[in-house]
């Protein structure tokens, strides 16, 4: 059975507290669910969700209900065809290494979709900045001319607004976030029985 897989991140920067956590979150969507599922999930969008260059989309941090963004948060744990996959690390102390931290964690994180979780395709939430955008190409050409990444495995980046698939990721990296920064479960125990959470070495 297809599936295909659908990226986004979270993290935490260093503080004088604590060190810095990086995680990206994977929502793997059986290709038979699929289509149920985005049209199910565009259903979920009010007008308060659009933002202010009009795109619609779900984004748990930017809601302000905390009911709504609770029940939010377990349904796209639950719905039918759909696992996770969770790559994550800690440890790093410079706010600069943030790139870094996260070209590391694709670097595992790409060829585990497609290997162990065998997704036949893979979705990157675009980041808005072009060089961010640019950095992400690099580490996948890189994992491509490594043999790491078979050549014919669809790999791209696009707006979280044309994608409901990543409205799930986001949903699950805020709620491991929540469970790997502030210790709290009450969103990741809906999650974790069906997630595959990776660390990541910081350092190699």
């Amino acid at each position: 059975m297809g599936s295909f897989a659908y990226l986004d991140e979270a993290d935490a920067e260093p503080t004088l507290a604590r060190t810095g956590l990086y995680l990206v979150a994977a929502a793997i969507i059986e290709t038979d669910h699929l289509a149920h599922c985005e049209a199910l999930l565009r259903t979920l969008v009010r007008e308060e969700d659009v933002d202010s260059k009009g795109h619609r989309r779900l984004h748990l941090s930017r809601i302000k209900d905390r009911h709504r963004k609770h029940e939010l948060a377990a349904l796209l744990a639950s719905l039918r065809g759909t696992r996770f996959a969770v790559g994550w690390t800690s440890g790093y102390a410079d706010p600069k290494s943030r790139e870094r931290i996260r070209a590391k964690i694709l670097w595992e994180f790409l060829p585990h979709l497609a290997a162990k979780e065998e997704a036949g395709g893979i979705l990157l939430e675009q980041r808005e900045d072009a060089k961010l955008r640019a950095a992400d190409a690099r580490t996948i050409g890189r994992l491509r001319d490594g043999g790491f990444l078979d050549l014919a495995l669809p790999v791209d980046q696009a707006p979280a607004s044309t994608a409901p698939g990543l409205w799930m990721a986001d949903a699950a990296a805020a709620a491991w976030r929540r469970d790997l920064v502030e210790g709290k479960d009450n969103w990741s125990r809906w999650y974790a029985p069906h997630t595959n959470v990776i660390e990541v070495a910081s350092r190699s």
